[in-house]
């Protein structure tokens, strides 16, 4: 061994032929190997207290472990999360991923954003046109939600620009009314849910009824004696007549045409109001002093033939037929 520059590998002192004194940090016969307190996974001591770290190492002992080749706390997980092992990350709390860089939204990682927008920030959702809310779920129609009055406020948004009305509104966007299956009927107009406003000579709910007088049958039209069949025209019950039902007929004649065989005036159907002189069922029973043959005119004794005239049976006489021929 020599003494000069290369003895003891440069680190050392030779003290005698075979024996070298070694500086702080080597060790060895030569002062050959360096000493590190120690060289965690994989390391290798090349100089004191510096390790040369193994593939996905690094700092001074090789404890450090690194991601995509970078160390926890210079940039490793994308920020947002730990370097716990070569490119394993341990995400922090609204991150995902291989290297954290996924934001997670309200703890889903299926149907994100309810399908219409994108995770830009843990539980921040950035919604594509046409949708609204935290998780983009509330679609909207011409710009508004249906908590906003979407859909002219008859209605609810249930698709972009598509509104599901309520009962009574119809159109694109409800601003419509709706009266019924087949609408207004006879060119009537609907101006509020189920409301239509009807022409003059129509009525009823929808302007399906004829009006007669003013009024369609369910409102008394024709008398209450038939039924509206048209504008203007009623279609008589029996024992009424006239173009308003008004007239009443008595066995098939009005007083204009001889009911109640001229001797009464038909009050009703079929029922005759007789003169002071008549009676009967049709008025054809003359009455002599006050009694028709029914009631025993004439005494029993004849015919009472016109008011105030009597036809004595044979063997009777006198005005009344009282006195025997």
């Amino acid at each position: 061994m020599t003494t000069g520059r290369g003895a003891c590998r440069g680190h050392g002192t030779c003290q005698d032929v075979s024996k070298c004194a070694c500086m702080a940090g080597w060790t060895g016969p030569n002062c050959e190997k360096p000493i590190c307190s120690k060289c965690e996974n994989g390391g290798k001591c090349v100089t004191p207290e510096k390790c040369r770290c193994s593939e996905g190492w690094t700092g001074d002992r090789c404890t450090v472990a690194m991601c995509n080749g970078l160390a926890t706390g210079q940039g490793a997980c994308s920020g947002h999360g730990r370097c716990t092992s070569p490119d394993r990350c341990s995400c922090d709390a609204g991150w995902t991923g291989e290297h954290c860089a996924v934001p997670v939204c309200h703890g889903k990682e299926i149907g994100i954003c309810s399908g219409h927008g994108v995770c830009s920030k843990p539980d921040m959702c950035t919604c594509v046109s046409g949708w609204r809310g935290e998780e983009c779920n509330q679609p909207s129609c011409r710009g508004k939600v249906t908590a906003e009055g979407a859909c002219s406020g008859h209605g609810v948004c249930s698709d972009f620009d598509k509104c599901k009305c309520v009962a009574g509104w119809s159109g694109p966007m409800c601003d419509k009314p709706s009266c019924f299956k087949d609408g207004c009927k006879n060119g009537g107009t609907c101006k509020a849910p189920f409301k239509c406003e009807c022409p003059a000579d129509w009525g009823g709910e929808d302007c399906s009824e004829p009006k007669c007088d003013s009024l369609t049958t369910s409102q008394g039209g024709c008398a209450k004696h038939g039924v509206c069949s048209a504008p203007g025209k009623c279609k008589c019950f029996p024992g009424w007549s006239g173009d308003g039902c008004k007239i009443p007929t008595c066995h098939g004649k009005t007083n204009e045409n001889g009911a109640c065989n001229s001797h009464g005036k038909c009050i009703g159907p079929d029922l005759c109001q007789c003169d002071k002189s008549w009676s009967g069922y049709r008025c054809e029973l003359a009455k002599c002093f006050g009694k028709s043959d029914r009631e025993g005119a004439c005494n029993g004794h004849g015919h009472c033939a016109k008011p105030g005239v009597c036809e004595c049976d044979s063997g009777f006489t006198g005005e009344q037929c009282m006195r025997v021929a």
